[in-house]
């Protein structure tokens, strides 16, 4: 009965929508549960307007912007580096303290009966624990980022960084349960905070899942894939230059290079074999990738993003898989995808900068079709052990304490975005 589910009160910076992996990643949630028993507040970035979908229309959404929390400190003299920080935390703490008003507020309104907050920068880890408690309910977390990622990527000054950690740590510590994003976080943060966590990942409908058979062959052609933001320029740049010492091919067939992202900066040296298609729709994506020889997926190498590869997971995979293609991980060796394929081995991995070596694992994907028959299976198994609605849903309502039963029949029709109508 979905009347005894709890009211959810759920936090967090990113508003729900397709334009951003955070935005995708809530959609997800939201098919899941009924739209009367959610409120969402959304303290978002000041420069981005929130955009409300259809399928959202019944759902109350607070949005309220918020200053930008990148600060970029005086580095000439220390007393002004020390006075800039100064100034920007006490203006940032007593927006905080405005911010949880409202939050409070809004959450009473609705009679909430839990408070679920994505950890996804500064406002969200801040308000987590101050809401729970001034509303009396319970709080349960979802992580997609470690806090000393989200402070790099955001250039914040260290005491910030320092400050954000700690207040990461008594969220975790006060929270009863928390979804993560991948194995080697969950674990960390069992070892570090005691928490109860679960692996909740993005995860398309089957109805979207390619199938397992080959890829429409081009005798004179092999195509790779690639979808999705490029944050790994390290990783992408060796890759085309192992391209570039292949001479673009395999076996006398040429290589073409699909690349489907809004924004990319390509420089090439030598003659190159490239089809840009822009930004697609996730179901369009799926269906161009399901098209291709292979798919490949970056992460980056660099030492200062180091947890981003080790505790994050890329959410582009779950397109990757519901393609059905195999893919080649190229990643650092202790990354979170280097764990996940010792589980499912989908395709090849390549640990290494080395255009040469990346070059020898590329021809062995491309060239060994016993090998590309073993990721095909293993993505399959992938996708019905780890990547589909059942797992979120189950997933999902353990997280808010309820039984699966309770979140009713999920939607089955997927619309052009490759999400459920």
């Amino acid at each position: 009965m979905t009347t005894e589910l709890p009211r959810l009160l759920l936090v967090c910076e990113t508003h729900p929508d397709y334009r951003a992996v955070g935005g995708i990643l809530l959609c997800d949630f939201l098919k899941h549960y009924p739209h009367d028993r959610i409120c969402i507040f959304c303290p978002h970035k000041i420069d981005i307007q929130p955009q409300r979908l259809h399928e959202h229309q019944d759902i109350a959404i607070r949005s309220i912007p918020v200053p930008a929390q990148r600060m970029r400190p005086h580095r000439r003299r220390r007393l002004q580096h020390f006075v800039t920080w100064l100034r920007f935390r006490f203006s940032y703490v007593r927006q905080l303290d405005e911010l949880k008003t409202e939050a409070v507020l809004f959450g009473a309104s609705h009679n909430v009966d839990l408070v679920w907050v994505v950890l996804n920068g500064f406002v969200s880890i801040d308000l987590a624990v101050p809401v729970a408690k001034a509303l009396k309910r319970p709080l349960v977390t979802t992580v997609w980022d470690d806090p000393r990622d989200i402070a790099v990527g955001l250039g914040v000054h260290r005491r910030t960084a320092r400050f954000m950690q700690r207040e990461f740590g008594d969220v975790q510590r006060f929270a009863q349960r928390c979804t993560v994003i991948s194995k080697p976080m969950q674990a960390l943060y069992q070892q570090r905070y005691g928490v109860d966590s679960i692996i909740l990942r993005h995860a398309l409908p089957s109805c979207t899942w390619q199938s397992h058979g080959e890829a429409r062959r081009d005798n004179d052609c092999y195509t790779i894939g690639f979808a999705g933001s490029l944050i790994a320029d390290d990783a992408f740049n060796a890759f085309t230059d192992a391209l570039d010492l292949m001479n673009w091919q395999v076996n006398e067939r040429r290589i073409t290079l699909r690349i489907l992202t809004n924004r990319i900066t390509l420089t090439a040296a030598h003659a190159t074999h490239i089809e840009y298609l822009g930004w697609r729709s996730v179901g369009e994506s799926v269906k161009i990738l399901a098209d291709a020889d292979i798919s490949y997926l970056p992460q980056t190498f660099s030492r200062r993003r180091d947890l981003s590869a080790t505790l994050a997971f890329p959410t582009k995979l779950s397109t990757y898989l519901a393609a059905g293609r195999p893919v080649l991980l190229h990643t650092p060796d202790n990354s979170s995808l280097t764990a996940f394929f010792a589980e499912f081995r989908i395709g090849a991995l390549c640990a290494t900068l080395d255009p040469g070596v990346i070059a020898s694992a590329l021809t062995k994907l491309l060239a060994d079709s016993s090998l590309r028959d073993v990721a095909v299976s293993e993505i399959g198994r992938a996708r019905v052990e780890e990547f589909n609605d059942a797992t979120t849903r189950k997933r999902l309502a353990w997280l808010i304490g309820a039984s699966e039963d309770q979140l009713g029949e999920p939607p089955r029709k997927a619309n052009a975005s490759g999400q459920p109508a």
